[in-house]
């Protein structure tokens, strides 16, 4: 089923790659924030909106990467 979609997608493996960076890169966004989140609650919800947006950001020029690299 992952086959699939991915063969609908039409990603090539280095934008596959990036987009697994990605998730590794706000993963430990989350863990940093679950850490010092203990101590301050306020940076909790700062590097949250932070990781979002970069995610966001680097999702779309991965796609627009992917797309031009064809």
């Amino acid at each position: 089923m992952i086959q699939k979609i991915l063969k609908r997608i039409d990603l090539n493996k280095f934008t596959l790659a990036s987009l697994a960076g990605t998730v590794g890169f706000v993963v430990l966004m989350r863990a940093l924030a679950w850490i010092l989140g203990k101590f301050e609650l306020a940076f909790r919800s700062w590097v949250w909106a932070v990781s979002i947006a970069l995610t966001a950001i680097l999702v779309i020029a991965f796609l627009i990467n992917g797309r031009l690299a064809k």
